[in-house]
């Protein structure tokens, strides 16, 4: 079905641009009197006009959290799935949720959703294998409603850890900012000065002026470094991967924490696949991808084989996967009672609980470490400049006199 992309008014005299799919143009008039908007242009769209985004940028998980959230509703309240996408379409601020929408209600002219959602290669392999599988046993909104709840839960939990570390982290930027700012401005002016008055530096003013001229001979390789070094904290790579990883495991609460929202994204993705009635073939198969890039990988590859000789989940878990007995213990009980989804849920939600509480407690452990070493480098930087500046004008005044 051709689509139109369309300008109007609607009641309240707001100007309405929008897009709407119609056989022809005299149909237009009929959905613009069904949506309350007086039609003052319209125009055919071809394939180039379409709403486009990057072919390899997938949604990320807030932007998942938001098309499930605003489309379980409307499919609870039986509303047909292509008006659903058009509301959708028509009420998301965001671009790249737009495009999503639009390309998925095109694709169910030829195609059940499921299968559009998987061309559509914007969302990850949980969630278009939980939406076939919720297709078919006819639980699509309750799916979409406990996606929505995993990915937003996924939001929160790093949100709140990244929130813990950002203001000891700022205060540690700044002196470290000037710190370097001071070696490469202020140390070589002060050198310059005791130049002049035939004075040897020695003692840390010696270390400083040494550094200095370190730094500003070899510019270009501290320019390379400090951008490497950039790229590895601010971009998503193997190396930083591998540096946090390592870093975790050595601290304390940051691993308890880590650990917990593993588990936590781990909880959910069953639930998930659970509710959808996803066989236990399958959902080892989902929940290696949830983990890629940590420790639960490995652990769930050794998993999925077991499963394949003996074919029981709960039992290839307690043996391959580390997870808490409490949980473990929670699998079982569900698996026995035949409320495996809601007991894995449940779990889920109090490990969520805990983690955040966790986090809010990173910044009372952090500060304390951030404080002492910040008071160090801001002693460093008074030696640096100030004591310097004072040593200086000591032998300028002994000269005098």
């Amino acid at each position: 079905m051709p689509l139109y992309q369309i300008i109007g008014l609607n009641s309240n005299g707001e100007k309405v641009v929008t897009q709407w799919s119609a056989s022809h143009e005299s149909d237009l008039k009929g959905i613009a009197n069904g949506h309350k908007i007086t039609l003052l242009h319209s125009q055919l769209m071809n394939s180039q006009q379409l709403l486009s985004s990057p072919k390899n940028q997938k949604l990320k998980s807030t932007q998942v959290a938001v098309f499930c959230e605003r489309l379980a509703p409307l499919l609870e309240m039986r509303v047909p799935l292509s008006q659903a996408l058009t509301f959708l379409y028509e009420k998301s601020p965001d671009p790249m949720i737009r495009s999503v929408t639009q390309t998925l209600k095109l694709s169910l002219e030829e195609m059940p959703f499921p299968q559009a959602i998987e061309s559509c290669g914007k969302f990850p392999p949980l969630v278009s294998g939980s939406i076939k599988a919720g297709n078919d046993s006819a639980l699509l909104p309750e799916v979409l409603n406990i996606l929505a709840r995993f990915y937003r839960a996924q939001v929160t939990m790093v949100a709140s850890i990244r929130n813990a570390l950002v203001q000891p982290s700022f205060a540690l930027v700044i002196v470290l900012g000037y710190l370097l700012f001071s070696l490469l401005f202020t140390v070589p002016n002060l050198a310059k000065m005791m130049t002049s008055m035939n004075a040897k530096p020695g003692g840390f003013m010696g270390l400083q002026i040494w550094i200095s001229e370190i730094l500003r001979d070899f510019w270009p390789m501290t320019l390379f470094l400090s951008l490497s070094l950039m790229m590895i904290v601010f971009t998503e790579n193997s190396v930083r991967r591998k540096i946090w990883e390592e870093a975790i495991q050595r601290i304390g609460f940051l691993r308890e924490v880590f650990w917990g929202m593993r588990q936590t994204s781990l909880l959910y993705a069953m639930a998930i696949l659970f509710k959808a009635n996803v066989p236990h073939s399958q959902v080892l198969h989902y929940l290696i991808d949830v983990a890629k890039g940590t420790p639960l990988e490995t652990q769930l590859k050794k998993a999925e084989d077991h499963f394949q000789k003996e074919a029981k989940l709960t039992h290839a878990l307690e043996l391959h996967v580390d997870l808490d007995p409490d949980i473990l213990f929670a699998l079982k009980a569900g698996h026995e009672s035949s409320q495996l989804p809601e007991q894995t849920e449940k779990i889920a939600k109090l490990y969520e609980k805990q983690v955040l509480l966790a986090s809010e407690s990173i910044a009372h452990k952090i500060t304390p470490i951030i404080i002492i070493l910040t008071a160090v480098l801001a002693i460093g930087s008074y030696l640096m400049t100030f004591g310097a500046t004072m040593s200086v004008t000591m032998k300028l005044m002994r000269g005098g006199m």
